[in-house]
């Protein structure tokens, strides 16, 4: 759990990391290995997220599926999510 919540605290930059490192070291934590692995999580999630980016933009342009599916490496059942919620939004904007 306490995991969770330095990841939460990394991601919206509300805490930078030598406060982190404190308050892991508090609650007898290895800094270290928690560390890399709060950030390596953290730049996974930045990842998969310009991945998201990508295929939204693809998708406005008029890009197929497949070739979606190509350019960012997700499946056809990720890019079928992506796409829904795209339109969705869309949908959102426009009656708003």
């Amino acid at each position: 759990m306490m995991e969770f919540a330095l990841i939460y605290l990394a991601q919206t930059g509300e805490t930078d990391r030598e406060t982190l490192e404190k308050m892991m070291n508090e609650n007898k934590l290895d800094g270290g290995a928690v560390m890399e692995s709060l950030y390596e999580k953290i730049e996974n999630v930045g990842i998969v997220k310009g991945r998201q980016e990508t295929a939204r933009n693809a998708f406005e342009k008029g890009l197929s599926e497949d070739l979606i599916a190509d350019l960012t490496g997700f499946s056809m059942d990720e890019i079928k999510k992506i796409k829904n919620a795209w339109l969705s939004s869309k949908v959102s904007k426009t009656t708003h």
